[in-house]
């Protein structure tokens, strides 16, 4: 699954188009984070093919890992719910399921329909700040009237309580019953808060004709080294203790924004993890073929580039660190006991063949006999 970040994204990962919030009850699986970078990467390449369309690859290998992904369970539930839903939705369906039709519809590029979906609910719980999420989002990538984006996560967060126990009875039950606790609400409210600051420093930074020059300024921090300058593996500034979560929250609800995958990978140098950073400025800046160079990247890049590292060994845990003997040593039991059986084996083929031809020559010998 990894492998097919490198050329997937070719084709799907775009620069600097982030989302809001994005909550869908009928898959509360479907953006698992994990500090393990392999382990994430695989959730956020799953979900860069629900929005990808045929007529958008070009490459035959891309095609290939297109059309394997059109198998999995996920992308064929999503295409199907898209193009079987209901023009008119049913009055029956209750909160939970229009809200995860709104999340499918966005998921799969079709905002207008979505907010179809939403407007009507926004009036009805102008207070529930899941609707008005999933609202601003679809606004937001539909590119109508960017104000009402950020104007909707605003309203949002506002009608979102600080705390899990400030929570009416009737919206607490809600939440409960599409799978949230104390930790996902909290959790899912510190990321939104991130994505409003991030919404409109990327607005700011438009109009003002700015360059993505750098990463998102989330955190308020520099990456750079005690020396001033950029190092691998170090950060003289001190990020919030859920600055990676958080970061692949975002990544979760944009899956293609190239800006928010340079900032993951600086974390992830921040952090230590210097040789993830290089795999993902690697990635961005051409080896899968996005293209995206800005000049502070390819700088990061090049140091990263830069430092020695070691070749990878792949060792079973369950095997011992000590070095293998030599083949000819007496304790390499595992060639030993190899030739004994083929010995064995070539013994029992020699010894029936040779009983099959004392059997055939007695034969005739008696036959002869006979006449």
């Amino acid at each position: 699954m990894l492998k097919w970040a490198f050329a997937l994204t070719t084709f799907v990962l775009g620069s600097g188009v982030s989302r809001a919030g994005l909550y869908n009850p009928a898959e509360p699986g479907e953006g698992e984070l994990n500090p393990n970078f392999k382990d994430f990467q695989n959730t956020r390449v799953s979900l860069l093919f629900l929005g990808a369309n045929k007529d958008e690859v070009k490459d035959p290998l891309q095609m290939r890992l297109f059309e394997k992904a059109m198998h999995e369970p996920m992308q064929m539930r999503y295409r199907m719910i898209q193009e079987t839903a209901p023009r008119v939705i049913p009055a029956d369906w209750n909160l939970a399921q229009r809200l995860s039709l709104s999340a499918y519809l966005i998921r799969r590029k079709k905002y207008l329909e979505a907010i179809e979906v939403l407007k009507p609910l926004s009036r009805k719980e102008h207070d529930n700040f899941l609707i008005l999420s999933n609202l601003s989002t679809a606004y937001h990538l539909a590119g109508q009237e960017p104000a009402l984006a950020i104007d909707y996560l605003d309203q949002a967060l506002k009608a979102w309580p600080e705390k899990w126990s400030d929570l009416d009875e009737n919206r607490r039950k809600f939440l409960e019953q599409i799978g949230w606790d104390q930790t996902k609400f909290r959790n899912y409210r510190e990321a939104d808060t991130y994505q409003l600051k991030l919404l409109k420093l990327r607005r700011l930074e438009k109009a003002r004709a700015g360059k993505e020059e750098h990463p998102d300024d989330l955190f308020g921090v520099t990456f750079v080294g005690e020396t001033g300058k950029y190092e691998a593996g170090k950060l003289a500034g001190k990020l919030p203790p859920r600055a990676l979560a958080i970061v692949q929250q975002l990544l979760v609800w944009s899956p293609t924004d190239s800006r928010l995958y340079w900032l993951l990978g600086e974390i992830y140098n921040a952090l230590g993890e210097d040789a993830v950073a290089l795999q993902i400025f690697e990635e961005l800046a051409g080896f899968s073929g996005i293209n995206y160079r800005p000049q502070m990247l390819s700088e990061h890049l090049n140091i990263l580039r830069a430092v020695p590292r070691r070749p990878t060994v792949t060792v079973s845990p369950d095997i011992d660190s000590k070095p293998p003997p030599p083949t000819d040593s007496p304790s390499s039991g595992s060639f030993d006991v190899r030739s004994l059986l083929i010995g064995i084996l070539v013994g029992i083929i020699i010894s029936i063949f040779a009983y099959w031809q004392i059997r055939e020559i007695m034969r005739r010998r008696q036959g002869r006999t006979k006449v």
